[in-house]
């Protein structure tokens, strides 16, 4: 994993041209009004401070203009106590403005991003501007149903950096960089440096991590940066990192047990370039998936990638003749050269051949690449015509047994663990603490024979922490007047013969509601939907909207006398 090199001029640079050439604004109104009138205000050169405060449901608008010697800086005082929530968000429509600092957490928005590099009307984008060591967390819409965007990149020669941005789990590309305009074609912006957090299975299309243009304007120039970046276990959807447009370099990127894969899904001459892929063994995890033409693909390694066909370490695709600007593209004229793939599942060409793709890849060039197999067995998988690859000059430490591989037992290897941590450090905001950000499950654990009444039931569940047994009298019958609302991780199950749980008097709903992704564990319990006219339309329902995913198992259980 190489240094990343960093051309363009550090914060610091800019903060002590920006307080040495002029006054240093102090913001006095920390609602709106006074914010808003200090920024218009700014010129360049002007230093904005941000004080310590919790700010709730502001719109930050940053539409002044700066230069380049002497941008105009927005800053939080301390980013730790700097916190914005609720609909606060921001939007950066100027020149040359640098926004640092600021604390965007437990809050969701009806409409629009939490970060935009355009004013708010949207007639205003962003040149030249800055957004570093800022955090976006806890921000999902509860409706995990509901498609946004925390962050959305337009205009030219702008930079995101040393960001942390994580925890989305409603659908939508967490970030995403637009070209739908001249401005933002060929905007050699830069996204760089920042921590992308867990983000778990979104179950369809729209869940990436980060996205680079669109496929109707996947053949304009991006001309972007996606340079340095930690994306730590973003699982949304197969595509963690999905490239929709042309002439962009990926590069020292570290991709770390990602149940998904970083995409060439549309558009050309893109550079794909020492990047680092941790599955570490772990079920589905990803590496590459390419598509379309003239890509440079080298000195990327892969470690431990388990996942197949979409998710392969490698997966070269077919393309569909003639394709719409949507569907598959053939491979043509890209060159895979000099990167390692170790105990990888899948290194696999002609991946999605079928009946519609039917295009082989051609005038493509494998080569002076390494695949270990530590385990004595292996090798790439060819499920369409390869005739179209140039393989030459590869390495492996077993026989494979094809022309264009030679035979090194003696070649290794190994992944830095040290390395990948120290690069995961360095991502983000360096005033953050990354554990702290992960909200720590206190579970009590406990065992607990229950003996109350059926109305007793739920508050016993109310108190407890997680991760707890309830044990249930053996045979005993609990006429529920209310849904059995379960929030934590517990297990119900009976002591002995079926415990038996139906309606009571009045009553609505389903016997057992799960909410808020808890994970849940039922034995011995028998579920009737009916009892003395009384009627429960279901015996479970997990509750919408729900953000985390719940878990639900059943042993040993009955269900009867319901409608259907």
């Amino acid at each position: 994993m190489r240094q990343l090199k960093n051309t363009i001029p550090s914060l610091v640079a800019f903060l002590i041209l920006g307080i040495a050439a002029s006054c240093s604004l102090q913001v006095s109104d920390s609602k709106q009004i006074g914010f808003l009138s200090q920024v218009e205000k700014a010129v360049p050169g002007d230093t904005v401070i941000i004080p310590i405060g919790s700010y709730e449901n502001i719109i930050l608008e940053c539409d002044a203009n700066g230069t380049k010697e002497r941008p105009i800086v927005i800053l939080a005082e301390d980013p730790e106590n700097t916190v914005f929530t609720g609909s606060s968000r921001l939007c950066v429509g100027g020149d040359y403005v640098i926004v640092q600092g600021l604390r965007f957490e437990n809050g969701f928005l009806e409409k629009g991003s939490v970060i935009s590099f355009r004013s708010k009307n949207g007639k205003d984008l962003a040149m030249g501007s800055r957004v570093t060591g800022c955090v976006i967390a806890n921000y999902s819409n509860p409706d995990r149903l509901a498609s946004d965007h925390w962050v959305e990149l337009f205009g030219r020669e702008n930079r995101f950096d040393h960001n942390y941005v994580g925890g989305k789990m409603n659908l939508g590309a967490t970030m995403v960089m637009r070209l739908g305009d001249s401005v933002s074609t060929d905007n050699r912006n830069s996204i760089d440096s920042n921590y992308f957090a867990p983000k778990p299975r979104m179950g369809s299309n729209g869940g990436e991590t980060l996205r680079i243009g669109s496929s109707a304007n996947s053949l304009k120039v991006g001309n972007a940066q996606v340079v340095g970046n930690y994306f730590d276990q973003c699982s949304g959807e197969v595509e963690v990192l999905s490239i929709k447009s042309s002439n962009n370099r990926v590069s020292e990127n570290v991709f770390y047990e990602c149940e998904g894969v970083l995409a060439l899904r549309h558009g050309n001459y893109n550079t794909i370039q020492g990047n680092t892929f941790i599955g570490n063994g772990k079920p589905e995890t990803g590496g590459l998936r390419v598509i379309n033409a003239h890509h440079t693909i080298t000195e990327n390694v892969f470690f431990g990638v388990t996942g197949r066909r979409f998710f392969a370490a490698l997966a070269v695709m077919n393309g569909v003749p003639n394709s719409a600007i949507n569907r598959y593209h053939q491979v043509k004229g890209v060159s895979i050269t000099n990167n390692t793939w170790v105990d990888c599942k899948q290194v696999a060409f002609g991946i999605g051949s079928d009946n519609e793709r039917t295009a082989v890849p051609i005038e493509t060039a494998f080569q002076n690449n390494t695949l270990i197999y530590t385990n004595g067995s292996g090798g790439p998988l060819f499920l369409d015509d390869v005739s179209g690859v140039d393989f030459d000059q590869n390495i492996s430490n077993i026989n494979l047994g094809r022309k264009g591989f030679t035979t090194d037992a003696g070649v290794s290897a190994e992944l830095n663990l040290d390395e990948a941590k120290g690069h995961k450090l360095n991502c983000g905001p360096t005033w953050l603490d990354k554990s702290t950000m992960i909200e720590e499950q206190i579970a009590s654990n406990l065992s607990i024979h229950f003996t109350g009444s059926s109305d007793e039931l739920q508050s016993q569940l109310d108190a407890l922490q997680g991760s707890d047994t309830v044990w249930l009298p053996s045979g005993e019958t609990f006429a529920l007047t209310e849904p059995l609302v379960i929030s934590k991780d517990i297990v119900l199950r009976s002591e002995g013969d079926y415990v038996t749980l139906l309606p009571g008097a009045d009553f609505k709903g389903s016997l057992i509601e799960i909410v808020e992704g808890a994970n849940v564990q039922l034995n011995g319990l028998w579920l009737k939907g009916r009892h003395e006219g009384e009627n429960a339309p279901f015996g479970i329902n997990a509750m919408a909207p729900m953000l985390e995913h719940y878990n639900l198992v059943l042993e040993n259980c009955r269900f009867s006398d319901f409608k259907e």
